[in-house]
């Protein structure tokens, strides 16, 4: 190689370095394709019988039924898909996107135009595939019509505990509870009913029914110190 040639070879090299150092850097980026979305073609029909009812209920003939609502959970309780039914002349149904496949949990909720919850179903199935077609049985829901705790009054003594314990009307499908205290500084009340008798003084604890805010039961609580016992012992003397 000649001194020439050489000396032109680094001068283009030298060229082409200055200027592919002054382009500014292209950022190559491969967009993550979307999950893709399968139908399941899900339905609810026939005749609900309750025996807590005062006469069968059927999901079909029950006109005050508006909207029937479907939500697909994976085993994590992730939501991957939700939708509505339609009323057709023998059931409810429609096609629901997942954007899931395997064990998925779905839950069924027929309302009327109030919101009100009156047939409810669950089911856990398969679902490989596109196109499958389940069929989920629904049962009449039993609305909170009456409740009452163990106890009316009570007392307890600073540090203490207890439950009280609540009896719903026969068969009644949502009996949570919110539960609340008139004066959290004398006893509070944790969502899952523990009552903490926490000062002396006095509280109402109320349990109101999540199913029907009308129906609710109290207690009133009477908070006392926890007194302190001292023995005396006779020496004989």
């Amino acid at each position: 190689m000649t001194l020439r040639f050489r000396m032109s070879y680094f001068f283009i090299l030298g060229l082409f370095l200055a200027f592919t150092a002054c382009q500014s850097p292209v950022a190559i980026s491969a967009a993550k394709p979307a999950a893709s979305a399968l139908s399941v073609n899900v339905a609810v029909s026939g005749g609900v019988t309750s025996a807590q009812q005062a006469a069968s209920r059927s999901l079909m003939s029950d006109t005050s039924v508006s909207t029937v609502n479907v939500q697909v959970t994976d085993a994590n309780g992730n939501v991957v898909g939700s939708g509505a039914l339609a009323r057709g002349t023998s059931s409810w149904a429609g096609s629901i996107s997942v954007t899931s496949t395997g064990s998925l949990n779905f839950s069924v909720q027929a309302k009327n135009s109030s919101g009100a919850n009156l047939y409810q179903g669950f089911q856990t199935t398969l679902i490989s595939a596109s196109g499958a077609s389940i069929s989920i049985p629904l049962s009449a829901v039993v609305g909170v019509t009456s409740l009452s705790l163990n106890k009316t009054t009570d007392s307890l003594t600073t540090g203490k505990t207890t439950v009280y314990v609540p009896t719903f009307n026969t068969g009644a499908t949502n009996t949570l509870l919110t539960w609340s205290s008139s004066n959290t500084a004398v006893a509070t009340v944790s969502t899952a009913g523990l009552v903490t008798a926490v000062s002396a003084g006095t509280t109402t604890l109320t349990a109101v029914s999540q199913d029907n805010s009308s129906v609710q039961a109290s207690v009133a609580l009477t908070v006392a110190d926890a007194s302190v016992v001292i023995h005396y012992y006779s020496t004989g003397t």
